[in-house]
């Protein structure tokens, strides 16, 4: 078998260096951009279609700056057109994405909205079959071969149940955020408050490492009299929207998208070729999680969607949360429920009352504060 660094979740700029064994012959298969190779010399492949095991080395430069007086490569213009057509392709490929998952009339408005929109809704696939077979095949789940793509999206979160004084339960919930790698559509999102300056561009992204959002701690309560659900954040209270409390059609939205770092300015020094001193400069992008509505933030976030909970009434009885955990896209597309991941051992929507030891001892990953 090849020994395989293909990185699907690039795909379909699949960053692929595979080594292939025939009789006692090797050779080696590269997925290439069409001018990389002298004497065009661009550099987008090895910023962006690297495998896996040269992931980390990924750069999200999304402008070229020219400045006066500095030699004009051939490089640069050669970068510039190939990062069109990237662009280009992940675009309409995003749009396939969407509307191969039968979504678009439960949609309120398509892919690309006014925030971030992951480049496939629910777990990866090509829709290529021999490929996704391939992938998915039984036999390599110890990812081994290569790694599988998964949801770009995941809420993390523990619960414990526990009863109310007065007559009443409680479902105590701590939410976390994770943004698997892959490629996202942000836009540069601002208001009239915002204090930082903002485009309202719209850039393709690749996240080459997991990222978590901080911890938001919500209880759902559900009371005999008053009949009806009630939702609080003890820890975040100003980044929950809640709506019609203490009723049986509360609604409530906890949102989450990234932050943008402020743009960044890479020296074109870095890109210099033949006798030119200097190449053409760079403008990254970097991003972090975020989870809530961002009022304590000094920058609008990129919104994805929100985290919500459905109160059925009446309450569905023993053995299931208070306010079952969801979540949706900014356009009203569910996340799948394989996304909605249950840290603490259980299963989704069911509970066993007094487990708080269980829901206390079970740790989740440390909040990234730096931008990637």
């Amino acid at each position: 078998m090849a020994a395989d660094d293909t990185d699907y979740t690039k795909f379909p700029i699949t960053a692929r260096d595979t080594i292939f064994e025939v009789g006692d012959s090797t050779f080696q298969v590269e997925n290439k951009f069409p001018m990389t190779d002298n004497p065009y010399g661009s550099r987008l492949s090895s910023q962006i279609a690297l495998p896996i095991s040269e992931r980390q080395n990924t750069k999200n430069y999304h402008l070229l700056g020219f400045a006066p007086q500095r030699a004009l490569q051939a490089e640069d213009l050669n970068e510039i057109q190939e990062r069109f057509m990237v662009n280009n392709t992940l675009t309409q490929q995003m749009w396939s994405n969407w509307n191969s998952f039968n979504n678009m009339q439960m949609c309120e408005f398509g892919p690309g909205w006014f925030g971030t929109t992951p480049l496939h809704p629910y777990e990866w696939k090509s829709n290529i079959r021999y490929l996704d077979e391939f992938i998915y095949a039984p036999g390599n789940a110890d990812d081994l071969i290569f790694e599988k793509p998964k949801n770009l999206i995941t809420i993390d979160h523990k619960e414990f149940f526990d009863n109310v004084p007065g007559g009443g339960f409680r479902s105590n919930y701590t939410i976390q955020l994770t943004l698997n790698p892959g490629w996202y559509y942000i836009n540069d999102t601002y208001t009239t408050s915002s204090t930082h300056d903002s485009s309202g561009f719209k850039y393709w992204y690749y996240l080459k490492e997991t990222i978590h959002s901080e911890e938001i701690v919500v209880d759902v309560v559900f009371r005999i009299n008053p009949f009806g659900y009630t939702v609080t954040s003890p820890s975040h209270p100003e980044e929950i929207y809640i709506e019609n409390n203490g009723t049986c059609d509360v609604h409530v939205e906890l949102p989450f998208g990234i932050i943008l770092d402020d743009i960044n300015y890479v020296s074109g020094g870095e890109f210099q070729s033949g006798d030119s001193d200097s190449g053409a400069d760079r403008v990254e992008i970097k991003i972090k999680p975020k989870l809530g509505s961002g009022t304590s933030s000094d920058r609008t976030p990129s919104y994805i969607g929100y985290v919500t909970f459905e109160t059925p009434c009446p309450f569905p009885g023993s053995g299931a949360t208070i306010g079952f955990i969801r979540a949706k896209y900014l356009n009203n597309v569910p996340l799948d429920l394989s996304s909605l991941n249950r840290v603490d051992g259980m299963d989704l929507d069911t509970t066993i009352a007094g487990n708080q030891e269980n829901y206390e001892n079970t740790i989740l990953p440390d909040a990234t504060t730096e931008f990637i």
